[in-house]
């Protein structure tokens, strides 16, 4: 797993679901791209993979989508435990 894709991922779970206001994963994308952090087409990829993992879901937009946290594979969730 590269490192962008470990921050990508950290972001949708820790903003997505902490927020005062909802932070939307395509509200993720957009700060990332505008910051020249990651091309917005990479993250819709990750998005993909993540579906085809079954721990990513969506409705009609798939950047519009959400995480189930119960459904992480081990190497994802251990992102979830590790501060570095």
């Amino acid at each position: 797993m590269k490192d962008d894709e470990k921050l990508f991922f950290r972001l949708c779970v820790t903003y997505r679901g902490r927020a005062i206001r909802v932070v939307e994963i395509r509200d993720i994308i957009h700060i990332l791209y505008d910051a020249g952090v990651m091309h917005y087409k990479r993250c819709w990829y990750l998005l993909r993979k993540w579906g085809k993992l079954g721990f990513y879901d969506y409705g009609v937009a798939e950047d519009l989508g959400w995480i189930d946290i119960n459904q992480l594979p081990e190497r994802y969730a251990d992102l979830l435990k590790d501060n570095t």
